[in-house]
C-alpha cells in the first residue's frame, strides 16, 4: 500500500487489512533509497514511521522495484539502518527477471552477475522476482523461455544463503506485458514457482493500477478501476485456495533440485527452455524411470524426516490446449504414494512402483512415495 498519494486511502487499507486478517507491505517515499541520507539513524526511521509502525497490518516495507545496479550500494546503506529499526519486518525488494535489457539491468556483465551482486552488496533477507512468462493473446499464446533458468538460479542461492524466495505471477493482462491469464495460466505460473521451492507467491495486480494501464473487457485486474469484481478474481481465488490447502506439507520440505523428461511427442528433443537450465539433476536414487508424452519438469524435494517428494509439472505453453501430458514414473522401494492434486490429497496403491497421471496444460502434481 503506498502511504505518499493518498494519506487517507492508505491508513483506511491499513484498518481494512487488520480486519480481514492480512498484513501489508507499505511503500513509503520517506523510505527509500533515493532519499536515504546516510546520516539516518534507525531512531529516525522510526520517527519517520511513527503513524503506522505499530499498526498490526503492518508488514514492513516495499523498498524497491525493479533497481538497477547502481542502485544497489544505497539500498544496502539504506537496509543496514532498517534492519536496527525494524528487526522484525520485511525489507522487500523486488527485481528484475532475466529478460530486461542490459539498460534496465544496469550492466552488460549478464544476469547472474545482477544478482549476485544484489546479493554481496545489499545482504537480502529474502529474494523476490517477476517474471512474467507468458505474452501474446488467448489466439497466439506465446510462453517465453528463460522461467526455468531464472527460477534455478533464485532456488539455488535461497538454498545457498539459506533465505526465502517470492516469485511474481502475472494475474491480469498488461498492455502488451503480460498475457491476460486464465485459470490454465495462473497454475501454470503458480507451479513453476512452487517447483522450485517458493516461499511465497504475490499476484501482479489486484486492483487495475494506474489510469495509463489500458483497461478493457478482454485485459484487465481481478477488480475494475470501478470496483466490478471480474470471473479472474475467482479464478485466482480458487488457485489461491488449491495452493493454501497444501502450502503446509510442501513448506516441510526442501528444494534439492530440478530434473527434466523430454517429451516422447516431441521425439524426445530438447526444447528450449530445458536448454537453458544449468545444473539439471540427472537421475535420482528413488526413480527407476521416467516417461512422458509433453515435456516434464520435476522439482525434487526432501523432508527433514528423509521423505522424497516430486513436484511434477506439464511443462509446456498452457495456452495451448491440446498440450495434455500424460507420464509414468516408476519408484525404487515404494509401493504407495501420497498424492497432492489442485489442493487434495490421495493415497495410491502402486502396482510395482508405478505411478502414472495425466496432467492438464498448466497443472502439476507432487507425489511422495513411501514403502509400507
Amino acid at each position: 500500500e503506498e502511504k505518499n498519494k493518498d494519506q487517507e486511502a492508505f491508513f483506511k487499507a491499513l484498518d481494512y487489512a487488520d480486519a480481514a486478517g492480512i498484513r501489508l507491505l507499505v511503500m513509503d517515499y520517506d523510505v527509500r533509497p533515493e532519499t536515504y541520507d546516510p546520516n539516518t539513524t534507525a531512531e529516525d526511521l522510526l520517527r519517520i514511521t511513527a503513524s503506522y509502525n505499530e499498526h498490526p497490518a503492518f508488514l514492513g516495507h516495499h523498498v524497491y522495484d525493479e533497481p538497477s545496479v547502481d542502485r544497489f550500494d544505497a539500498i544496502g546503506a539504506l537496509k543496514k539502518t532498517y534492519v536496527k529499526a525494524f528487526p522484525d519486518k520485511y525489507f522487500f525488494v523486488n527485481l528484475f527477471p532475466s529478460y530486461a535489457s542490459s539498460g534496465s539491468l544496469g550492466t552488460t556483465s549478464g544476469y547472474e552477475y545482477y544478482l549476485q551482486n544484489f546479493i554481496d552488496r545489499v545482504s537480502p533477507d529474502l529474494l523476490s522476482v517477476d517474471y512474467y512468462p507468458l505474452k501474446g493473446s488467448t489466439a497466439k499464446p506465446v510462453l517465453y523461455t528463460g522461467l526455468l533458468a531464472d527460477y534455478e538460479l533464485y532456488a539455488e542461492n535461497a538454498k545457498l544463503y539459506d533465505i526465502p524466495f517470492f516469485a511474481f505471477i502475472g494475474s491480469m493482462g498488461f498492455n502488451s506485458s503480460i498475457k491476460q491469464p486464465n485459470i490454465q495460466d495462473l497454475r501454470f505460473m503458480i507451479n513453476a514457482a512452487l517447483m522450485f521451492g517458493a516461499d511465497g507467491i504475490n499476484h501482479f495486480c489486484y486492483w487495475q493500477p494506474y489510469d495509463s494501464v489500458i483497461q478493457t473487457e478482454n485485459m484487465h485486474a481481478m477488480i475494475m478501476r470501478d470496483g466490478t469484481v471480474t470471473e479472474l478474481w475467482n479464478d485466482c481465488r480458487t488457485v489461491n485456495r488449491e495452493v493454501l490447502a497444501f502450502d503446509h506439507v510442501l513448506l516441510s520440505f526442501d528444494w534439492q533440485g530440478i530434473m527434466l523428461s523430454n517429451g516422447t511427442d516431441n521425439g524426445n528433443k530438447i526444447s528450449t527452455s530445458f536448454r537453458q537450465v544449468r545444473r539439471p539433476m540427472e537421475s535420482h536414487p528413488r526413480i527407476s524411470s521416467l516417461t512422458s508424452s509433453k515435456d516434464l519438469s520435476v522439482g525434487v524435494f526432501r523432508d527433514g524426516s528423509g521423505y522424497d517428494g516430486f513436484y511434477m509439472m506439464n511443462y509446456n505453453n498452457p495456452g495451448n490446449l491440446d498440450e495434455v501430458n500424460a507420464f509414468t514414473v516408476t519408484f525404487n522401494d515404494a509401493d504407495r504414494a501420497i498424492v497432492w492434486y489442485r489442493g487434495e490429497s490421495s493415497v495410491v496403491t502402486l502396482d510395482r512402483g508405478s505411478f502414472t497421471k495425466t496432467l492438464d496444460p498448466g497443472d502439476a502434481v507432487f507425489v511422495i512415495p513411501v514403502k509400507g
